[in-house]
């Protein structure tokens, strides 16, 4: 039975692996299902060493019997020709949670609330610089669940050298404040494994998490979790997320502070976008 404490954060897993579905759903995962964003993305990250995925929509069906549809989660791609057509299948193949990445105006996030229509949780990436000065229309549209910071793609349109520039810019604290005003989620980065060595320490991010609220997340490549070791990697943040909620305002101010000194070493050590959180 899980600690009320943690039956309220909502974890995200892109897989269409059997045994790391089946391991996720048995530890309580909320969404699992494929990353499908591959239109542009070689160009827009090449040599970031970013992870691109390798699912297609021919596996919709797979997961949607694998986890049900109460439980089937997409990433489709950004804005184009193709997505109408693209969320329509989605849809019509059981997505019950959507996530639209690359969205640059608040014309093409009114095009997804629209089209969406309530018929999914829709998750909203705020992942270019062209898309900040929208985000509080972005976030004010009815339908709209989640704001998701796609730190990676930011950073890169803004001219960083690694997807913490951002976050130690304060682009994270701004953009989690105006969803807080506007009553949508808020979630960034992902969780990594917590035994993970990394420039930004994992501990850190959660600390965050609990500081801003964020009750939806996904899963970073240093999760690197088996099936077999996927139930315990994920108990460890559930526990860390119990004890920074049950931390003083002032214990997450301090924690917050040692999060954006990391956040800006990495960014001075131009660290690679790709193997982090």
């Amino acid at each position: 039975m899980l600690d009320p404490l943690h039956c309220d954060f909502e974890f995200a897993c892109w897989t269409i692996d059997p045994a790391l579905t089946r391991a996720a759903l048995s530890a309580g995962v909320r969404w699992i299902g494929p990353d499908l964003e591959i239109i542009g993305k070689h160009e827009r990250q090449a040599g970031t060493g970013s992870l691109i995925s390798a699912h297609s929509r021919e596996t919709v069906p797979m997961m949607r019997e694998l986890v049900g549809s109460e439980k089937l989660f997409a990433r489709c791609n950004g804005p184009g020709p193709h997505l109408q057509v693209e969320i329509e299948s989605l849809l019509s193949g059981g997505v019950q949670c959507l996530m639209v990445p690359m969205l640059r105006r608040l014309s093409q996030a009114q095009q997804v609330v629209d089209q969406v229509a309530g018929r999914a949780q829709l998750v909203l990436m705020v992942e270019h610089a062209d898309i900040l000065d929208s985000v509080d229309a972005v976030a004010a549209l009815p339908g709209v669940h989640t704001l998701y910071v796609g730190t990676n793609d930011l950073a890169l349109s803004m001219g960083y050298r690694t997807r913490f520039g951002p976050v130690k810019d304060g682009w994270i604290d701004r953009i989690a404040a105006v969803a807080k005003a506007r009553g949508v989620g808020f979630s960034f980065l992902g969780f990594g494994r917590l035994s993970a060595r990394l420039a930004v320490p994992v501990d850190l991010v959660i600390a965050s998490y609990v500081r801003h609220g964020v009750r939806w997340g996904l899963f970073a490549r240093s999760f690197a979790a088996t099936p077999q070791s996927f139930g315990d990697e994920l108990e460890q943040v559930r526990q860390r997320l119990a004890w920074w909620r049950s931390q003083s305002s002032d214990a997450l101010d301090e924690a917050q502070d040692r999060f954006m000194t990391c956040c800006a070493q990495a960014e001075r050590n131009g660290l690679p976008h790709g193997p982090q959180h």
